[in-house]
């Protein structure tokens, strides 16, 4: 079975289409994975600070130490990736908290 001239090129077309549009959803997918990789130290940072807030206004104090944010409110840190800079003044004044990936 023999397809026209124009079948052929119709489909040439279709799959042309199709393959362009999965390159263009892979590409974004991909761009959209960086970006969020990118964008995590900084989510886990805020999530931290919520954290702290939020012992600071349920026990009236920052913890000293980041160990008490991980184990009484549930903060996920992911230590083979990152480093956790954190350094309380007091108990009253917010602690210093900074996340960097490891290399």
């Amino acid at each position: 079975m023999k397809m026209s001239l124009k079948g052929r090129s119709s489909l040439f077309l279709s799959i042309g289409l199709t393959a362009a549009i999965l390159m263009i959803l892979f590409f974004g997918l991909d761009q959209t994975e960086k970006e969020m990789e990118q964008n995590e130290p900084l989510r886990l940072e805020e999530s931290l600070r919520r954290a702290a807030a939020d012992c600071y206004s349920m026990e009236g104090f920052y913890p000293a130490r980041l160990d008490y944010l991980i184990e009484h409110y549930g903060v996920l840190v992911d230590e083979e990736r990152y480093h956790v800079y954190y350094e309380t003044m007091g108990s009253n004044i917010m602690p210093v908290i900074e996340v960097i990936r490891k290399e």
